[in-house]
C-alpha cells in the first residue's frame, strides 16, 4: 500500500483520503475475457476497447497462450 506523506498532505492542506489496498487482479484467458466482455457491449469496438482497458490497467491479468505485453502493442 502507497505511503501518504504527512508533510505533503500539510503543506497542501488537504487530509489524506482513506486507501483501500487493490483488489487482486481477474487471471482469465484472453477467449474468457472476450466472451464475458461480449455478453454486455454493445459493439465489436466496444469489447476491443474495454479488454484493452482491463488489461492495460491491470484489472486483468492475461493467462494462457494469448498473454503477454506485446498484445497491446501496435
Amino acid at each position: 500500500m502507497a505511503r501518504i506523506d504527512p508533510e505533503l498532505t500539510a503543506a497542501l492542506g488537504t487530509t489524506p483520503a482513506i486507501q483501500l489496498p487493490a483488489p487482486e487482479p481477474e487471471r482469465l484467458t484472453l477467449l474468457d475475457l472476450v466472451t464475458a466482455v461480449s455478453e454486455f457491449a454493445r459493439s465489436d469496438a466496444e469489447v476491443v476497447a474495454v479488454v484493452e482497458h482491463l488489461i492495460a490497467t491491470g484489472r486483468v491479468v492475461l493467462i494462457g497462450q494469448f498473454c503477454g505485453p506485446h498484445l497491446l502493442s501496435n
